[in-house]
């Protein structure tokens, strides 16, 4: 068999029938025919470029068109949009009827911003076809050249080697293979299709060189070399001529099985790398030039039937452990692209929500804004009572602007900034009591205020836990599906103490922890969710975020009928540094 196969690898052609034959280039291309990036910057050029694409597409006449296409040109502020007016001239002399003129446009493009792309096929090279798709001679000469020195962009960066199909292929290529055919079917661009054939073999040599090593000579180059390749082998050779071929392993010991003489029946050659050797009975081996061993095994029945049924148990055990693991990664995977999803969802509810949140206070200064300017308030009492209003929308969409704020801290992981100062607690419960029970009768709720006790001062951001406040009312009065509230505060075992209830549909047990996360809602009945309005899907996380600031906390507690949410802010408590 050695002999055979020996003599199998000494020969011109491969020794096996390859899957893959590699083109024979000077260098493979990595960076070779590469679009530019288009700019991202809308210019005026830009833009006028576009309307006049539209008009052209729309059917408007070219000579209206050639003008705006000529002033997007002289405005051109990069080598892109320039190359797009170009482009565009061209279109519009052919739609002329003007070949002359569209030729000199095609030799401007190609001498001028030739990396200049769209769908990474080079603007200079759409307008040749164009051109030579219309009849008329367009000079392949001078394109063929700028494809050969790869400053033509060509869709080359999806050409790769795919290893893990039933046998190696080129895989990305179909963009590149549709363009080669149209270009052939031009009339005399041989000499371009030859540059676009060579630049294909280059990017097809450098995938090859990426997946499987470069390719150097080796010592006896005048004969094949095997280099194992996973479940691939690289076949190459030097002399007379460089060659590289690649095939599945299949195909290369079934050219090894061909080259062995023939057996007694009962005896058959196996095939094993050299690092693994069964132990098993056998009574000839011998190494073959290459990634493999050939063994001829015994006709022992015995010995074949149980290495067999160990084989057998082994697969069916990885086959077994391989669907368990696939089972769990398929779970996994779904329940993150549910997350995501819904995440995803509730982030557009939340900046629909938000855009209309911030036009209802707009909408409000405006109009206060435009009455006093047209001088329609007509005394001092009337103009207070614009300024108060429009001083109380402003403080809404500050609020407003405060909640994105916070989210987009708690989003990055980092802690509410708040900002610590000696409070009065009394004064500053009174203060921010009638706030609350003004916030409910604006919404045509009935607020009842208690108040425990109170005495002394405390550090703390009063602000913050008045906006806190504020979010668990607002909270109840869109969600409870109630009107009556209870706003509570006292100092119990060394801590602030402040609450709010309501006496609506309340919440589940199993759900009390959830509502604190960022865009959770909770599920109600149609006729419930009937009577809520939507929020920003924030004023729950923001109040515990500003208990944690703190060094408090925030919960939903149990009660006979409703909902209560607590704050609990140690009066002592060490001050967290904002940042």
């Amino acid at each position: 068999m050695r002999e055979a196969w020996e003599s199998r690898l000494r020969r011109v052609e491969p020794p096996f029938e390859p899957d893959l034959v590699l083109p024979e280039v000077d260098e493979p291309a990595e960076l070779l025919n590469v679009a530019a990036a288009a700019p991202t910057e809308l210019t005026g050029a830009a833009v006028l470029l576009d309307e006049v694409e539209r008009a052209l597409l729309a059917g408007e006449p070219p000579e209206a068109l050639e003008e705006r296409a000529s002033s997007a040109r002289a405005s051109a502020t990069s080598d892109h949009e320039r190359a797009r007016a170009l482009r565009l001239q061209v279109s519009l002399a052919l739609r002329a009827s003007d070949p002359e003129r569209a030729r000199n446009r095609l030799n401007e493009l190609i001498l001028g911003a030739s990396e200049a792309a769209q769908s990474e096929t080079s603007l200079a090279l759409l307008a040749w076809l164009e051109v030579a798709g219309a009849g008329h001679s367009a000079g392949s000469a001078l394109i063929a050249e700028r494809v050969g020195d790869g400053t033509l962009a060509l869709p080359l960066s999806s050409v790769d080697l795919a290893l893990d199909g039933p046998r190696p292929r080129w895989v990305g290529d179909e963009r590149m293979q549709a363009l080669l055919a149209q270009v052939r079917g031009v009339s005399g661009a041989e000499a371009l299709v030859e540059s676009l054939e060579r630049a294909l073999a280059r990017r097809q040599v450098f995938a090859f060189v990426k997946r499987l090593g470069a390719l150097s000579p080796t010592a006896g180059g005048e004969r094949w070399q095997l280099v194992p390749r996973g479940e691939c082998i690289r076949a190459q050779r030097f002399d007379p001529s460089p060659a590289t071929v690649l095939a599945r392993n299949e195909r290369v010991l079934d050219a090894v099985r061909a080259a062995a003489p023939s057996l007694p029946s009962g005896f058959a050659w196996e095939f094993a790398k050299p690092q693994a050797i069964e132990a098993s009975p056998r009574v000839r081996e011998t190494s073959l030039t290459g990634p493999y061993n050939a063994y001829l095994r015994t006709p022992d029945v015995d010995d074949l039937a149980h290495g067999a049924v160990q084989r057998v148990m082994l697969l069916k055990s990885a086959l077994l452990a391989l669907a368990a693991l696939c089972l769990l990664g398929g779970w996994a995977t779904w329940r993150a692209m549910v997350r995501e999803r819904r995440l995803a969802e509730l982030r557009a509810l939340f900046v629909a929500n938000v855009s209309h949140e911030l036009r209802t206070p707009l909408a409000s200064i405006l109009l206060l804004a435009e009455n006093l300017a047209d001088g329609r308030v007509k005394n001092a009492e009337q103009a207070a009572r614009y300024h108060t209003g429009i001083q109380r929308e402003a403080l809404r969409l500050r609020e407003l602007v405060d909640s994105v704020l916070d989210l987009s801290r708690l989003e990055r992981g980092k802690p509410l900034a708040i900002d610590r100062a000696d409070v009065p607690l009394e004064a500053w419960w009174a203060a921010t009591a009638a706030e609350l029970v003004e916030r409910a009768l604006s919404r045509g709720a009935a607020m009842e205020i208690r108040t425990g006790e109170l005495g002394g001062r405390a550090q703390l951001d009063g602000n913050a836990l008045r906006r806190a406040l504020l979010n668990l009312v607002e909270n109840a009065l869109r969600h409870s599906g109630d009107t009556r509230l209870e706003a509570d505060a006292g100092i119990v075992g060394g801590e602030l103490v402040l609450g709010v209830r309501d006496h609506g549909r309340g919440i589940p047990e199993a759900e009390r922890e959830r509502v604190f996360e960022p865009f959770e809602r909770l599920e109600v009945a149609p006729a419930a969710s009937s009577t809520a309005t939507p929020g920003t899907g924030l004023g729950l996380s923001i109040v515990r975020a500003i208990a944690v600031a703190h060094g408090g906390r925030a919960t939903c507690v149990p009660v006979d009928s409703g909902a209560r949410f607590e704050l609990a802010i140690p009066i002592q408590a060490p001050e967290v540094a904002a940042t």
